[in-house]
């Protein structure tokens, strides 16, 4: 009886703890996952924001948001274009890097598939306000993102980073060394990516070795007819990194192995690429056409798509008029599959009857460059027919070596029914990580390759010196806000992505970077209005003329230096442009430079000064006789030419022009005043010359003045030839006729 009583207990106790469970079950639904944001966590004054943990993760894509409210797209087009999208200030995290230090799983045991989480309660950012926009650099280094959910409803907004740079100026933005895995990408709007939404147009934006498994959904249903097929279509731009390619996008070592989907509703879907969806050009209404570029390099494509999509390709959906596109060493082996049953309308394109499926891009506008070498590719597939007729049937011919290959579906490629390594032997390499370096994780991109997982996070030869650690020291790029000419800026903003790039350039030697210097360099290059027009008008005054050598007098060039000094003041003092061009430099420049006096001239005027002061040759009509007329004139020529000869203002100041005009002419006799005796001998023409009388201590009162005295005047005599005033020109003229003679006037001093 006990037995009974205790087996009755225990079945009820069983009955009702099962009651109990189901009870719960159903009455409490599971509860949402949620995080808070370490509103700590951004600065705009620091140069590197780190993010270890997931609320600094959550802060980051809250902040992307935030910053996102500059959006006026609407400006450069429609909100479609999403590559048209410019930005009031500063981009989102202009001139910042934001690396990332640890693994981040925003929802664990939740899976994500096309359709969504297998959990309502999985935590999601959802974007719904605004555009997102990234002007930064972001480094994985590594690491991995999973249970990541975007749920966007604008068109900038479906990707995690949304648009890189902007149409309004040149921003260059980065992302790599980052994995993306069990994470669902979706959007209501146009545009939906694993990495960007877009690049925009005039801005250059960098994928590497970047690892997407993603799936990227887009259910926008907007129709409108298509121009080629004249038939009903919903523009999507879906693409497995970047939606859309405006500017330039260059992908390096990085591969998207996830899945696409599309809604059933709202007519085809437009544009599906496998690593972007659309490349354009487009002319802006600011009157710039802006070229599309992307360049592929070491990348892959493992992705799945099969749906009512047109325009397909492995490496995009379109290629418009005028884009260039180069594609090496990449594998395109996943699957691009289009099931629509499009109804052609009249006047459609003839190629239009393969809805435009290409094994490498679904369709291209005449005027485009696609180029290629080393690359593997599978054959494409509408339904199950094999695509033969449209533009991509050729478009291999420009791609050298090419290999095509016929492989498994599976997005991943695991248990693929080819042996990469042994195709890619065959064009005589292997696959790696080309843009790898020392202190960066093999990306497992290419751990798939090789079926391993060892690689995954297997550093190398960590660095003492880091990039972030030079890049702290780079500090933010400054922003411009008009302060800046558009010249200068975008001088400066150049030479700062330089200094970027090296730091992240692969075999860099971060020890051997001079930061302070290429800081200090860059930033030099920024001008103000007023510093600009300043630079202006003192490349216009040139450089102070040097006095090297003693070519001006020292009291020419003290004036002459004064008033180039007074030129520089007056620039250095005025503080607006209007001041600045208030001065009339070229006026002011003639002014100064009309000071400046030659140790030449003032000897050339002291030359002629002296010989105007000797006088003039007297005639000879009978006054004189032939002895001593000869005898004056070697004398006289004398003089001058030994005058004429003398280059220094000290040898000419010695000279006693007086006491030898008197000497000369005391040489002249005149007839019948004197006996033949009386007349001095002629047997040595010249014997006789007068010297230069230059003793100091002469007693006859013909002392020579001091030289300082006379440098004044000469100076004064100097200008006034140098500007052609009145005697100069005959007193020139006599120093170049007399400097004929070439005589060397022997200098002495009397005896006391």
């Amino acid at each position: 009886m006990k037995n009974k009583i205790l087996s009755l207990i225990l079945s009820f106790t069983l009955v009702l703890s099962v009651f109990v469970s189901f009870s719960v079950f159903f009455a409490t639904p599971a509860a949402a996952v949620s995080y808070t944001a370490d509103s700590s966590w951004y600065s705009a004054s620091k140069s590197v924001l780190e993010i270890n943990d997931i609320p600094d993760f959550v802060a980051f894509m809250n902040k992307l948001d935030e910053l996102g409210s500059g959006d006026n797209g609407a400006k450069l087009g429609a909100e479609g274009n999403l590559a048209a999208i410019s930005w009031s200030g500063k981009m989102p995290f202009e001139g910042q890097t934001i690396v990332l230090n640890t693994d981040i799983n925003l929802n664990p045991g939740i899976t994500f598939s096309s359709t969504g989480p297998n959990n309502t309660a999985a935590f999601k950012f959802s974007r719904t306000a605004r555009q997102i926009g990234f002007g930064g650099i972001f480094d994985g280094q590594g690491h991995t993102i999973s249970g990541l959910y975007i749920d966007a409803q604008k068109g900038g907004a479906g990707s995690i980073f949304g648009v890189a740079g902007a149409a309004t100026k040149r921003t260059n933005v980065v992302v790599r060394n980052l994995q993306i895995k069990n994470s669902l990408i979706a959007n209501t709007n146009m545009g939906a990516a694993t990495i960007f939404s877009s690049v925009a147009f005039n801005s250059t934006a960098l994928i590497q070795n970047v690892y997407s498994e993603a799936f990227v959904r887009c259910t926008a249903t907007a129709t409108s007819t298509d121009s080629k097929l004249k038939a009903t279509v919903s523009g999507v731009n879906m693409g497995g990194l970047c939606a859309t390619v405006g500017g330039t996008l260059t992908i390096d070592s990085s591969v998207y192995a996830g899945t696409f989907s599309t809604a059933s509703g709202g007519g085809h879907k437009k544009y599906v690429g496998g690593l972007v969806g659309n490349i354009t050009n487009k002319e802006l209404n600011d009157g710039n056409t802006y070229t599309a570029r992307l360049n592929v390099e070491n990348s892959a494509y493992y992705g799945y798509y099969s749906g009512n999509g047109v325009y397909l390709g492995k490496i995009s959906g379109n290629q418009t008029y005028g884009s260039i596109v180069t594609v090496n060493n990449s594998i395109f082996l996943g699957t691009m599959k289009s099931t629509a049953s499009v109804t052609l309308g009249s006047g459609a394109t003839s190629a239009a009857s393969t809805y435009y499926v290409g094994r490498l891009i679904g369709d291209a506008t005449s005027g485009f460059t696609l180029t290629g070498k080393g690359n593997v590719a599978s054959p494409s597939l509408k339904g199950s027919t094999s695509v033969t007729a449209n533009y991509n049937t050729t478009s291999t011919s420009g791609f050298t070596n090419s290999i095509t290959v016929t492989a498994k579906t599976d997005a991943n490629l695991k248990g693929a029914s080819i042996n990469l390594n042994s195709v890619l032997s065959g064009l005589g390499r292997y696959w790696v990580a080309n843009g790898t370096r020392a202190g960066y994780p093999v990306p497992t991109s290419f751990v798939l390759l090789y079926s391993t997982e060892s690689l995954k996070h297997d550093y190398i030869n960590p660095l003492t010196v880091t990039p972030y650690t030079l890049l702290e020291q780079l500090g933010p790029k400054k922003e411009n806000g008009g302060i800046y000419t558009e010249a200068s800026y975008r001088a400066y903003s150049d030479a700062y992505a330089s200094i970027v790039n090296s730091v992240f350039k692969s075999g860099a030697d971060l020890t051997a970077i001079n930061i302070a210097s290429l800081k200090s360099a860059a930033e030099a290059k920024l001008q103000t209005p007023v510093q600009a027009r300043r630079a202006e008008l003192k490349d216009s005054l040139g450089a102070k003329i040097s006095n090297s050598g003693g070519i001006y007098t020292e009291d020419s060039y003290s004036a002459y230096t004064s008033a180039y000094d007074a030129i520089i003041a007056s620039l250095n003092n005025a503080d607006t442009v209007t001041a600045l061009d208030a001065i009339n430099v070229a006026s002011l420049k003639t002014q100064a430079e009309a000071k400046l006096v030659t140790v030449a001239d003032v000897v050339a005027a002291k030359k002629a000064e002296l010989i105007a002061e000797f006088g003039e040759k007297k005639t000879n009509s009978g006054t004189y006789t032939d002895d001593s007329y000869s005898a004056y004139l070697n004398a006289f020529d004398t003089v001058c030419a030994s005058i004429n000869g003398l280059s220094t203002l000290e040898e000419l100041n010695e000279i006693d022009v007086s006491a030898l005009k008197g000497e000369v002419e005391s040489k002249l006799v005149k007839l019948g005043t004197v006996g033949e005796a009386d007349v001095p001998s002629q047997n040595t023409p010249g014997a006789d010359i007068p010297n230069i009388d230059t003793d100091e201590n002469d007693t006859d009162g013909n002392d020579t003045e001091n030289i300082a005295d006379s440098t004044d005047a000469l100076e004064s005599n100097a200008v006034e030839a140098k500007r052609g005033g009145c005697g100069s020109s005959i007193a020139l003229s006599v120093v170049v006729a007399v400097g004929v003679l070439g005589t060397a006037l022997v200098v002495k001093r009397k005896e006391n």
